[in-house]
């Protein structure tokens, strides 16, 4: 590590995202030999929406958090403001002050280098920003035992298949940006026909509906899994949907992270083959977020 050289990210979003943007940032750190350092706070300051909060701190990651100052503090909204309009003219390999410009994958990342300190917005959602050091990445993403209670209460066969189903449009609507209930009629036709015997563990933020969308594509037992169950904790339905050998995501990075922590080595991953937009911005199908040994439908 190189004396003065961080990289401060600011983590946001659920889950999933945060994973992304550590991922991202811990490669970037590494190829610059710099200390990693969590902006765990300007990301959720004005998330009134959906009131997430950072999540990291339960898995045994290295990076320690931001003060101040890391954090552009005081003002830290109006300085991040200047600082992206300033650094956006400049070119992307002179930029101290990093954000995201697309969706799919941005090759530069893999190139950049900075000196003194780096500040690093975005999601940067593909492993391909983080690949070459994925063993790494799987060792800092391992939960903290002292958050999970002694026993969950189930164990996998290399028959466990888990099944995803994430609720963003509610019941009622056209529900353009939830996976079609077709893709899991493919998903499961394909799964039935390449694992002997499958039993299937439907997660979902929405268990009872899940469960009615799910009735009827299978003959097979489904055990439901219930979060409000599991001491009302996501971390818990997590833990347990890497647990699983086989893999049918939902449009979700958090089962994205799921099955790609998940040990199997032969492990097979069904994801959605959707382009969905939201805001103007492309949140799901675009380049570089489903790995190509992935099976998209």
């Amino acid at each position: 590590m190189i004396r003065g050289r961080k990289i401060v990210a600011c983590i946001k979003g659920g889950l999933g995202n945060q994973l992304f943007i550590y991922a991202a940032a811990k490669r970037l750190a590494v190829f610059n030999q710099a200390e990693l350092v969590l902006d765990t706070v300007s990301g959720f300051e004005r998330d009134h929406r959906y009131k997430r909060s950072y999540m990291l701190g339960d898995f045994a990651i290295t990076a320690r958090q931001a003060d101040g100052s890391e954090r552009l503090a005081p003002f830290g909204r109006y300085r991040r403001a200047i600082n992206r309009r300033f650094y956006k003219f400049l070119p992307f390999n002179r930029r101290e002050f990093l954000e995201q410009e697309i969706s799919g994958f941005d090759e530069r990342l893999l190139h950049h280098h900075f000196n003194g300190c780096l500040y690093f917005e975005g999601y940067w959602q593909s492993e391909r920003y983080f690949c070459d050091i994925s063993d790494e990445i799987k060792r800092e993403f391992v939960l903290l035992p002292t958050i999970l209670p002694d026993k969950i209460g189930l164990t996998f066969g290399a028959n466990a298949v888990a099944l995803h189903v994430r609720w963003f449009d509610p019941e009622g609507t056209n529900q353009k940006h939830n996976a079609p209930e077709e893709y899991y009629t493919k998903a499961i036709a394909l799964i039935e026909s390449k694992v002997n015997n499958p039993h299937y563990y439907l997660f979902s933020d929405n268990p009872p509906l899940a469960a009615q969308k799910i009735a009827g594509l299978t003959d097979r037992e489904i055990t439901v899994i219930d979060s409000k169950l599991n001491h009302g904790n996501d971390l818990i339905d997590f833990k347990l949907m890497s647990g699983c050998s086989h893999f049918i995501i939902a449009n979700s990075t958090f089962s994205w992270w799921a099955a790609w922590l998940a040990a199997n080595p032969s492990k097979m991953v069904i994801a959605p083959d959707l382009k969905i937009a939201k805001g103007g911005v492309t949140s799901w199908g675009f380049d570089g977020l489903i790995p190509e040994r992935w099976i998209l439908i």
